[in-house]
């Protein structure tokens, strides 16, 4: 059985049972055929590790060559491009055109697309109920009332997540993890040590 090994910014490389190396494309996919391609874009545009992706097809180097880092490859402006115009154009045109279709219905129907003929009749109702008083209905804007005197606990928690202690805490907290987010960097896992305390910082963050 073959032993693989998976590289950053690579393919993968595999012995066979001949003891010959071999390099194959990764898992994500490629760019040999076009069913393949059109694959690797859409899993791109979903935004889904896509820089992971980018870093290939940075590292390559031909055919049949063992993938070699590359930080001024083209094919990272073309990683980044296909994001602008996929991941960011294509979905604002596409939740633009769903808008558009509902407005039309709107318009020829006289009446918003997703109500129904009952929710239709409440809404006339109501129209109805406050039409006749020259006041409308004040909606009361919610606000969490602090918990009784003998619930010492309770108002010590209250107190603690209304203070502004708490969201400076948390606005820290924030700060700190996109600081640690912004450690990562292209061959990291070749250092144990480090990579380790990277993802223990990270899975900390998390809990």
């Amino acid at each position: 059985a073959g032993v693989g090994r998976l590289l950053k910014g690579g393919a993968q490389v595999v012995w066979d049972g001949s003891g010959k190396l071999v390099w194959r494309n990764p898992t994500s996919g490629s760019f040999d055929d076009f069913g393949s391609a059109m694959r690797l874009l859409y899993i791109m545009s979903s935004g889904d590790a896509w820089e992971l992706i980018m870093y290939e097809l940075q590292a390559t180097h031909g055919v049949g060559h063992a993938p070699v880092r590359n930080d001024y490859s083209l094919a990272a402006l073309f990683a980044v491009l296909w994001m602008f115009s996929s991941a960011f154009f294509a979905m604002n045109l596409f939740v633009s055109a769903i808008i558009d279709n509902f407005t039309r219905i709107k318009k020829i129907q006289a009446q918003p697309a997703t109500v129904t003929p009952e929710q239709l009749q409440w809404i006339s109702t109501m129209k109805a109920v406050f039409g006749q008083s020259n006041t409308s209905p004040v909606v009361p804007i919610a606000t969490f009332k602090p918990p009784p005197a003998d619930a010492y606990c309770r108002q010590c928690l209250f107190r603690a997540a209304n203070s502004k202690a708490t969201d400076a805490i948390i606005t820290c907290v924030i700060v700190l993890n996109i600081a640690v987010m912004a450690f990562d960097f292209w061959g990291l896992e070749q250092d144990p040590t480090l990579s380790s305390a990277y993802s223990m910082t990270l899975r900390g963050f998390g809990w």
